[in-house]
């Protein structure tokens, strides 16, 4: 194994080459967790890229790519998350994640496209620094359902119409398939919200969370009756919690926010070929899984 950068990549089938990624990835991930990966990050619509560096015939890291499309008005791209980063302990320091990062934009480079992601504090300076990715600082709301409260902490005001959302029908059936009972929806013909029903204890006393995984609604009105309707199987005292960029649907109909004291806590994000502009982003990281 020689020093220095790796200049060979390829997509790679989970499938057909787990043998090969293992072997190569051994004794960093276990058969258990590259599996658990592969099953949080195969998308349910289109196909999931799996690109490796490869050092001869060894594998020494893959990056996964998830094929999402976010869409607005009538008009609709395909983008990609960032979803799982695995690099062996072998080539670590030799700039591998970013080197695959950098081949992927090369692949993708003349469609019309985005690569995006929820870093965390190890991966947040690499693609801010190194990769030259945007962030867009992320907000954190609440709200106590239940009690007749909750109006007071939301705004009638309307949703943007020109926010760009993520594909909310992908996300379903995937953390359906991950959470079972657990996800919980409701839906009529002008939205729809979406999330995860958790439970935890606080000084003894059990506290059940809807975590937000995403929403389309007319105003703060509309929001909370979907809200409520989804939330009416989780148990009492119940809040929702939610996380997403300032300038999100959200951030318009909630009347307060608070920014993220982590500073890795962002949306990063790069586009090819075309501009978001000032559209409002409805991405939510409440319910993500990698990165």
């Amino acid at each position: 194994m020689a020093a220095g950068r790796l200049s060979q990549f390829e997509r790679v089938d989970v499938i057909s080459d787990r043998g090969r990624i293992l072997a190569g990835l051994a004794p960093d991930i276990t058969p258990g967790e590259f599996d658990d990966l592969v099953r949080r990050t195969v998308s349910p619509e289109f196909d999931s890229v799996f690109i490796a560096a490869v050092d001869g015939t060894e594998i020494a890291g893959i990056v996964c790519f998830m094929p999402h499309r976010l869409s607005w008005a009538s008009d609709a791209i395909l983008t990609y998350q960032a979803a799982g980063v695995l690099t062996s302990s072998r080539y670590r320091g030799r700039g591998i994640f970013p080197d695959i990062v950098k081949h992927f934009e090369e692949v993708i480079g003349q469609s019309r496209s985005m690569i995006f992601g929820f870093p965390n504090e190890n991966a947040y300076p690499i693609w801010t620094g190194k990769l030259g990715y945007q962030a867009i600082k992320c907000h954190k709301w609440k709200l106590p359902l239940g009690g007749g409260i909750a109006p007071l902490f939301l705004r009638r005001r309307a949703a943007s119409p020109d926010a760009i959302y993520q594909n909310d029908r992908e996300l379903i059936a995937l953390k359906r398939r991950l959470y079972g009972e657990a996800l919980l929806h409701a839906e009529d013909g002008d939205g729809y919200v979406w999330g995860v029903g958790r439970a935890r204890k606080v000084k003894g006393v059990e506290l059940h969370e809807f975590a937000l995984g995403g929403a389309r609604f007319k105003d703060g009105h509309h929001f909370l009756d979907l809200v409520s309707r989804a939330a009416s199987k989780i148990g009492f005292p119940k809040y929702l919690s939610a996380t997403g960029v300032e300038s999100s649907p959200l951030g318009s109909v909630f009347k307060r926010g608070k920014a993220s004291g982590l500073e890795h806590e962002v949306v990063i994000f790069k586009t090819f070929n075309f501009d978001i502009g000032d559209r409002p982003l409805a991405i939510y990281n409440g319910v993500t899984d990698w990165f």
